[in-house]
């Protein structure tokens, strides 16, 4: 637990917190914390998860095991992923509301070019049922201003806050799809392109935050 504790302590002073302000906001006495750190006693894996957000770390970091990431192949183990209820894209930029916290994911795939960021969003309605993605569900957004025809990403229409839909790409047209048909398709010109900003794609790992829905019923 020696490599533990040092990592706790490192963690920590690098967050320019003291023991004290750790035990307050983990809700335990110092002389617990002050016992992490020496090595007398380990964190449980709550506690573990825990520290690893307050200092924005991984557990893995924490518990000195080496980050999976080689050249050709990215597994995050443990990446604390901001969550938000609200996003939108205005005047250049993208503007997140709502704050929920962190949540730890653990995302493996082939390495992403250019190390892009990730956030939750939280779906705000069942424009996406037909793909699994309910009112409620977490998304998990890799950031990007464009994306393949066929995505579904979170796109910002008309200075309406962010929601989900499939991007379809035609020539001088660009659909977007909801997969319940109770939600209206919108067709937008090459003129009209301005009205709409892109924000990010949902990654196929979003299937291990999102609950499982029944598909909308066919009418």
């Amino acid at each position: 637990m020696a490599a533990l504790g040092e990592n706790l302590k490192n963690a920590r002073k690098k967050k320019g917190l003291t023991q004290e302000q750790v035990a307050i906001l983990l809700n335990v006495r110092t002389v617990t914390v002050a016992s992490y750190e020496r090595g007398l006693r380990r964190p449980d894996t709550d506690t573990l998860m825990k520290l690893s957000l307050l200092y924005n770390v991984t557990t893995d970091f924490l518990l000195g095991i080496p980050a999976s990431l080689d050249r050709d192949t990215a597994c995050y183990h443990g990446m604390p992923v901001p969550i938000y209820a609200t996003v939108h894209h205005s005047h250049g930029s993208v503007i997140f509301d709502d704050y929920e916290g962190d949540k730890v994911i653990h995302l493996a795939d082939e390495r992403p070019e250019g190390n892009p960021d990730y956030f939750l969003w939280r779906v705000q309605d069942n424009r996406m049922l037909g793909d699994r993605i309910g009112e409620g569900d977490l998304a998990l957004i890799e950031m990007a201003d464009n994306v393949d025809s066929g995505d579904i990403a979170i796109v910002n229409v008309k200075d309406q806050a962010g929601t989900l839909y499939r991007v379809i790409k035609k020539p001088n047209l660009l659909i977007l799809q909801p997969s319940n048909p109770v939600y209206e398709t919108l067709f937008f010109t090459d003129l009209e392109n301005d009205q709409i900003h892109i924000i990010g794609r949902v990654r196929e790992s979003i299937i291990e935050f999102v609950s499982r829905r029944p598909a909308p019923a066919q009418t």
